[in-house]
């Protein structure tokens, strides 16, 4: 899951920075006989910048076992870095779960 996040976050960073080099440099996109207006890029930049930034964002979430009853949700209880550290986490709350 990590290699795909990376991947995705890397190119929609890509397709972010064609659209801001072409906001720069006023670059003329043609598509048959129609020319594609800026403003299309700038919504692309917005597009495809936060899913960039979403991408490389996401960390390891753990979620409670036990949905909430008024939402429905399973509650978040914290973000990780890296699955070692959630795993290691769990383990902590656990071992003090049990012991009262």
């Amino acid at each position: 899951m990590r290699g795909y996040l990376v991947v995705t976050g890397l190119l929609f960073g890509a397709v972010a920075l064609a659209h801001l080099l072409r906001l720069i440099y006023a670059s003329p996109v043609q598509i048959a006989a129609e020319v594609v207006p800026m403003w299309i890029s700038v919504i692309g930049l917005v597009v495809a910048g936060g899913l960039c930034i979403w991408g490389f964002a996401l960390e390891y979430q753990l979620y409670s076992r036990k949905p909430n009853p008024k939402t429905g949700r399973r509650r978040n209880l914290g973000t990780f870095k890296t699955r070692a550290a959630a795993e290691k986490h769990e383990r902590a709350v656990q071992f003090f779960k049990r012991r009262g």
